[in-house]
């Protein structure tokens, strides 16, 4: 039985788009429990964190009532049908498949020597008719990945069809009496792997991994403790309102987060949520947010003050003069940062998406971020945004130090063309080199600008 390499954490590995928002078509978008989205603007990155997002807050169950994507929740606003489907062409179909880690399927915790051991794809195909802002799933697709074999179900107004070893098979709502549809599913899965005429290699095995993903459970399970920074962070405030329970109520299992502001609640280290069954195997957190805004030279303590019983400060003391200020009244950074921090030391599992980490900040205090996501990285897959050239080479370095797998790391470079956005995939080498050549842009940008100065300079010393 195949075993979970060391320091992989349950992740999406690969991701495609069919008329989602500027991407036509792409397959198998490779991801890693580390990536990078580099890219000019508007290039198509943050649609590879919408889809993955939209994913997520969508909830899609096994079931055979109408199910709808939540194009506006609590991580991504896409809009609508219209606005997210590519060039808004609302007559066509969007589809969004993801191949999961065998950690994903179950976490960590669940089944680690059964059959779901093999990775697995699952592809979602939305639709909407003519004046149906929002659409609904009307096919969900179960692939296999080592074998090939799938299910696929077809959804219709009073029928699932379902597509399993080259037969179709029709459960319907209608009569007296319909049999309950899960049940229906279970069963016709479980004839095939009974099935003595069915003998392909490996094609069993394959059905009894379908079978135990298809309640999503599991899947979910990890999917739901998904968390984004958003690259929109707020300014922090000289006062909070006790009454504002704002962060406070987005806490807990099962619901996912989003950090784009700093409040009181979010810097109290005594309410870290750890979920109940990661609780015994959980490591001890290597950083708090105190460390780190210490090794950032920011301050060495931070901590909210009662204000009125009404009203609540943030006050931070310096780590060099020694001198406590409201946070409001330190460089903007450190309301920029705290809420990556708290992210990445939240003790979820779920991917964490961030976007633009290195914001407000200089190149060593981003570098010292960039190491604390490689960390992250190793128990949550952590997908990053950024334009900063330090960021990857921060992961680059603890590669070739035999930090981190090679494997562990990839860098997707997006561009916009006139065919939709193209996404090209830069891997780690083992010493830390890029294993693909760059498109033009972003690391040739830096050595364009290096190599003119040198020959201003040389032209300078000749005159």
């Amino acid at each position: 039985m195949p075993k979970r390499p060391k320091n992989t954490p349950p992740h999406y590995q690969s991701l495609s788009l069919r008329n989602f928002r500027g991407f036509k078509k792409v397959e198998n978008i490779p991801l890693a429990p580390l990536t990078f989205l580099v890219g000019p603007n508007s290039s198509g990155k943050s649609s590879i964190f919408d889809a993955l997002l939209l994913i997520t807050q969508s909830d899609f169950t096994l079931s055979s009532s109408l199910q709808v994507p939540n194009w506006a929740g609590p991580l991504v606003d896409l809009g609508s049908y219209k606005d997210t489907v590519y060039k808004h062409n609302s007559n066509l179909t969007i589809e969004i498949g993801i191949e999961i880690s065998p950690d994903f399927i179950t976490s960590r915790t669940y089944y680690e020597n059964q059959s779901v051991a093999q990775p697995m794809r699952i592809t979602f195909e939305l639709r909407t008719a003519k004046s149906d802002p929002i659409g609904y799933l009307v096919r969900l697709l179960i692939n296999d990945s080592l074998t090939g074999e799938e299910l696929m179900l077809t959804f219709a107004n009073n029928k699932v069809v379902m597509d399993l070893l080259d037969t179709e098979r029709i459960w319907s709502r209608k009569g007296v009496r319909p049999t309950p549809f899960v049940p229906w599913v279970y069963k016709q899965i479980e004839a095939g792997i009974e099935a003595k005429e069915y003998h392909l290699w490996g094609s069993k095995s394959a059905l009894r991994r379908i079978l135990r993903l298809l309640p999503l459970h599991g899947f979910w399970s990890v999917v739901r403790q998904s968390e984004r920074v958003s690259s929109g962070r707020a300014a922090p405030k000289r006062w909070y309102s006790i009454a504002d329970t704002s962060f406070r109520s987005s806490t807990g299992p099962d619901r996912p987060r989003v950090f784009d502001t700093v409040d009181p609640i979010m810097i109290d280290e005594t309410r870290r949520y750890v979920p109940a069954f990661q609780r015994l195997r959980r490591p001890v957190p290597k950083h708090t947010l105190t460390s780190v805004l210490s090794e950032l030279e920011i301050g060495n303590q931070i901590h909210d003050t009662k204000l009125s019983p009404y009203h609540l400060g943030i006050n931070i003391r310096d780590n060099i003069t020694g001198v406590t200020s409201n946070l409001i009244d330190v460089g903007y950074g450190a309301s920029q940062v705290i809420p990556v921090l708290k992210a990445s030391l939240s003790g979820f599992e779920g991917p964490l998406f961030v976007e633009q980490p290195e914001i407000h900040l200089h190149p060593k205090a981003q570098g010292v971020i960039a190491d604390i996501l490689c960390d992250t990285s190793r128990n949550r897959q952590v997908v990053v945004e950024t334009h900063s050239v330090r960021m990857i080479n921060r992961a680059r370095i603890q590669v070739a130090k035999g930090e981190l797998p090679h494997s562990h790391v990839m860098v997707l470079y997006v561009e916009r063309t006139k065919s939709g956005s193209r996404v090209y995939p830069i891997p780690i080498l083992e010493n830390g080199d890029f294993g693909a050549d760059w498109p033009e842009g972003f690391f040739d940008e830096r050595y364009e600008d290096t190599m003119l100065l040198l020959q201003l300079k040389t032209q300078r010393g000749a005159n």
